[in-house]
């Protein structure tokens, strides 16, 4: 994420019999992102820069996504109580949403008897909303709605081919061949009911329950009637492989205030800039971008205290508050050590007194 000539690296292969037994979403990335952007914060202070154009001179990029974030400090410190310490933090993170050799998924859309569809996909649901998006394009294609739709997935003896769903796949990927098969299957419904009407497949609009073609429509029932008698069905495919190596950028902003008596933490204004594209669910994408280490800068700059772990509770903020001021209104205590002799020296050593040098 930023630019850094020199670096070093220990990676440790570790062995195990407790592996995880369900799927881990961005496992280790918020722990190294809170890490990397405490870092940061803290190497502006030492050099006396502001945080936030410390990490415009560094990002990889032109920083484009800070721009909303800029806009907000624009705006006046919201109110915060009589008393209160308040700061702001900034943070940036960045996330590979595929695999370096590239993601590949297929989707299958069938329209059943009873006017539902079927989306068959194998990618899993981690409880990001993967299922609700793709069930929301494929509603959107086929003007129907998202309670008329089934979604399998999870099981390739049922559905086709899906890399993983990780870093937002099940939406950038897969989202992307349900749209490809939704599409394909309204052409096909399209093309069907244009040859039973006699007119071309251009004056062929698809509405929820029929086709229509100025004044005539066939509906979509007896389309699949046609289908079952000709011994075919009424599906589609779509397949999409997406690039060999993507990643996205986030940027957060929190204006927080303290109370120096209790720990208690309010956060005032919280301000994100997601290099997310299309949001097709505004909702779900709002609580998917991760707010901790923004959130730690900004208690650090109310409160002078930097937070090495997570979650920042109004314990550790209390207790923090109350050990800095404690230090400071204890004297430093002053203790006498007694001269050591060169045998004394010897004997710390282990008597080595042959290694000592007057």
């Amino acid at each position: 994420m930023y630019r850094c000539p020199s670096t070093k690296l220990d990676g440790y292969a570790i062995y195990t019999n407790t592996v995880p037994s369900t799927a881990f979403r961005g496992h280790g990335l918020d722990q190294v992102m809170f890490a990397v952007e405490s870092v940061m914060d803290e190497l502006a202070r030492r050099v006396d820069m502001d945080p936030l154009e410390f990490r415009a001179q560094n990002v990889v990029g032109h920083g484009l996504r800070m721009d909303v974030i800029r806009t907000a400090l624009a705006d006046p410190f919201p109110a915060a109580p009589e008393g209160w310490l308040t700061g702001t933090g900034f943070a940036l993170s960045m996330t590979a949403a595929t695999p370096p050799h590239g993601h590949f998924a297929d989707a299958r859309l069938t329209r059943l008897a009873d006017g539902t569809y079927d989306l068959a996909v194998a990618g899993a649901e981690f409880g990001d909303g993967t299922t609700t998006v793709q069930q929301q394009i494929v509603a959107r294609e086929l003007f129907t709605t998202v309670e008329q739709i089934t979604v399998r997935r999870s099981d390739i003896d049922a559905t086709g081919y899906d890399t993983a769903g990780f870093g937002s796949t099940g939406i950038v990927v897969a989202g992307r061949a349900t749209l490809l098969a939704s599409r394909a299957l309204a052409a096909r419904l399209l093309a069907c009911a244009a040859k039973q009407l006699g007119v071309a497949p251009e004056v062929c609009q698809l509405s929820e329950h029929a086709v229509l073609a100025g004044t005539r429509h066939i509906s979509l029932a007896v389309l699949h009637a046609i289908a079952a008698i000709e011994g075919e069905t009424l599906s589609a495919d779509g397949h999409f492989g997406g690039t060999s190596r993507t990643v996205a950028l986030d940027g957060r902003l929190f204006q927080v205030a303290v109370d120096p008596d209790s720990g208690e933490l309010r956060i005032l204004r919280s301000v994100s800039s997601a290099d997310a594209g299309e949001v097709m669910n505004p909702t779900l994408g709002h609580g998917r971008i991760s707010a901790d280490p923004a959130l730690a800068n900004a208690v650090r700059d109310a409160t002078g205290i930097r937070f090495t772990e997570l979650p920042v509770t109004r314990d550790r903020i209390w207790l923090a508050l109350h050990q800095k001021q404690t230090r400071r209104t204890t004297p430093a205590r002053t203790v006498a050590h007694p001269t050591l002799t060169r045998f004394d020296l010897a004997r710390l050593v282990d008597g080595h007194a042959d290694d000592l040098r007057d």
